[in-house]
């Protein structure tokens, strides 16, 4: 296994070689010497930490301890020369020591998840860089981190995304958590680069220190490392305690990864509307998955009571314009969350989980696909703006969706007048449901018909 990662290192590294060079052509000679004294510095930290993790476990604590403490020390060097942000240096210094802690902790986990964490976030980190200067057009945050680009992130996630696929099955890892973990690796790492970037933009200076020759100070060269690493010893902590609690905050973080992929979408110039309904749509499809992970009803509650609060806080701290700045009065963000915890109870109370599954889906994509074709085709009905189109498109879908999930199982004229009543009636509470609220009434009233109709399958 060591033997194999240590080809896998070369191999990288012949390859970061190759990137290099490449993007050094269109570099002046001062930028290109910098960026070989990086590419090889950075190899060499790579072989340190393999080496140390591979043969020297009892060392490697020490050395993520000697990390932190020198990371503090260049959080320190930065106020003294700006004393005046006295209350954002305590801020930043308190958040750093808590996910440093995950840091130590997390240096002593097992060898895999060390050796699985190095190389994903070692290889992310890499190609992040070597992919924005090859490609790089597209800026992410130009006022954090101008560097940073679009293009660059996706060549860096996709390398990573092979590396932890490689390094999870030599270190036999299964596919599901090497996938999950990784993916999620990459996220925590790209935090804690851009967090770094942030606090170097906040005190105005290019590097922490030059304590690393092409790096910079150890926070510009760890600040990645240290942010996944605390997370994997989290991750991995909720995994062994309780599985429940696992998935809570992987739906949680799954949930917040929609809501910043659309805000961005939104500073990217889509008007909030579409936005919007995205977000619906990806984060509804997301809770179909619900009824399946979570046994017991008092973490999907945690669920549905996080994901409220996190809409709530938006709205009140002006943090997601992609949902709530639609320039009208609407409480349908705050509903389906609340819509999407009463089906998943009343399918628990009546042991049935078609009662939150058919709902929701019908929530999902009928009600999006309404609002997109309704605006593209405006022809009002009432003062609420409902349109002819749109109302049409969610019977149609609704009427698709409703038959996939009663038809195929028992196809006959009974489940047939079911479901074209059902999708009548719905499409007639979702056409007089104002402000927003359809996102409560629509899966109700399903979920009323099914039971009227004595659809318990």
């Amino acid at each position: 296994m060591k033997l194999n990662l240590f080809y896998l290192i070369l191999l990288f590294a012949f390859l970061g070689g190759i990137g290099t060079y490449f993007a050094g052509r269109k570099q002046n000679s001062t930028k290109r010497k910098k960026n070989w004294i990086k590419y090889f510095t950075y190899f060499l930290i790579i072989i340190f930490l393999y080496g140390c993790i591979c043969f020297a476990e009892r060392i490697f604590p020490c050395v993520c301890l000697l990390i932190v403490f020198v990371g503090v020390f260049e959080i320190i060097r930065l106020q003294k020369k700006t004393p005046q942000k006295r209350t954002l240096f305590y801020s930043i210094l308190c958040v750093y020591m808590l996910v440093s802690i995950g840091f130590y902790f997390f240096s002593n986990l097992s060898q895999t998840l060390l050796l699985y964490t190095l190389f994903t976030v070692c290889t992310f980190d890499s190609f992040c860089q070597i992919a924005g200067q090859l490609f790089g057009k597209n800026k992410i945050s130009p006022q954090i981190s101008p560097n940073k680009t679009v293009e660059g992130l996706l060549g860096g996630l996709f390398m990573a995304i092979c590396t932890f696929i490689v390094v999870g099955k030599i270190v036999e890892l299964s596919v599901l958590f090497t996938v999950v973990l990784g993916v999620i690796v990459c996220l925590f790492a790209f935090v804690g680069d851009l967090s770094a970037s942030w606090v170097k933009r906040v005190y105005h200076v290019k590097d922490f220190s030059s304590a690393l020759p092409g790096h910079g100070g150890f926070l510009d060269r760890f600040d990645s490392f240290i942010t996944a690493g605390a997370f994997v010893y989290l991750f991995n902590l909720l995994y062994t305690i309780n599985f429940q609690l696992l998935y809570c905050f992987l739906f949680l973080l799954c949930f917040l990864l929609i809501l910043v992929f659309c805000e961005f979408l939104h500073k990217k110039g889509i008007q909030s509307e579409y936005t919007r309904k995205l977000a619906h749509s990806l984060s509804t499809l997301l809770c179909l998955s619900v009824p399946f992970f979570f046994s017991s009803h008092w973490y999907a509650l945690l669920f549905v009571i996080s994901s409220f609060t996190m809409l709530y806080i938006g709205k009140r701290k002006h943090l997601l314009n992609s949902i709530h700045a639609v320039g009208r009065k609407t409480y349908g963000a705050f509903l389906l969350p609340v819509s999407i915890g009463i089906a998943y109870y009343i399918s628990i109370l009546l042991q049935n989980k078609l009662l939150f599954i058919l709902p929701i889906v019908v929530l999902a994509i009928s009600d999006p696909l309404a609002c997109f074709l309704g605006n593209a085709y405006k022809s009002k009905i009432l003062k609420s703006g409902k349109t002819v189109i749109g109302t049409l498109t969610f019977f149609i879908s609704t009427l698709i969706i409703s038959g996939l999930f009663l038809l195929l199982p028992s196809a006959n004229v009974k489940t047939a007048g079911i479901v074209l009543g059902v999708s009548i009636i719905v499409s007639g509470v979702e056409l007089i449901s104002p402000n927003g609220s359809d996102n409560l009434t629509i899966p109700l009233s399903i979920i009323a018909l099914l039971v009227f109709f004595d659809v318990i399958l």
